[in-house]
């Protein structure tokens, strides 16, 4: 299901939307891009998600994203969620990144891709996000790119840790300071 640069849909239409989501147990991939919707819809919309048993891939990409608690519920609840992209949501200094989003992550036991890039994430948020992936076992794909990374060892504890993630995107990341990853299996 693809709704893509809908800026006319309105609250009601969206919540309508994510019933009707809810109730169809057919549907793996849904891409909610570029859309200019409240957070009341966007949560509403998230919430439906957090039990559904078949979305498998959900793309929020250039949605701003000012409530992440029920995105952060979704994370943690989804049974089937393995790629979740969320480029460019006006992220930036939440604190619900660090202190709801990144804990779901911690959690979460099914994804495998995700992607924050182009968020402009602060420094404590990115530490708290590779600390709490360092220890997430099916993770295999992360997009950090344009994100501020100031200090090496949380990236360090999470290529030293997670035997899965093939592919860590931090290009652009304004990195501070100087350092070298020996990784045997990202090589």
């Amino acid at each position: 299901l693809k709704v893509e640069k809908c800026a006319s849909i309105g609250d009601d239409e969206i919540m309508a939307l994510s019933e009707a989501i809810k109730g169809n147990n057919t549907i793996e991939i849904l891409i909610w891009k570029e859309n200019n919707n409240s957070d009341k819809a966007v949560s509403h919309l998230c919430s439906a998600l957090a039990t559904h048993p078949t979305i498998t891939y959900f793309d929020l990409s250039h949605t701003k994203l000012r409530q992440l608690t029920e995105l952060s519920r979704l994370v943690e609840f989804s049974s089937s969620l393995t790629v979740l992209l969320l480029k460019d949501c006006s992220i930036w200094g939440n604190p619900q990144f660090r202190n709801e989003f990144c804990v779901a992550l911690s959690i979460n036991t099914k994804l495998k891709k995700l992607d924050v890039s182009w968020n402009e994430l602060s420094p404590e948020n990115m530490d708290k996000l590779y600390l709490c992936l360092s220890h997430h076992y099916t993770l295999e794909s992360l997009d950090t790119n344009y994100n501020l990374i100031i200090d090496e060892s949380p990236i360090s504890e999470l290529i030293s840790h997670s035997t899965c993630i093939s592919c860590l995107n931090l290009a652009n990341s304004n990195i501070r300071t100087k350092f070298t990853i020996l990784a045997p299996h990202l090589q």
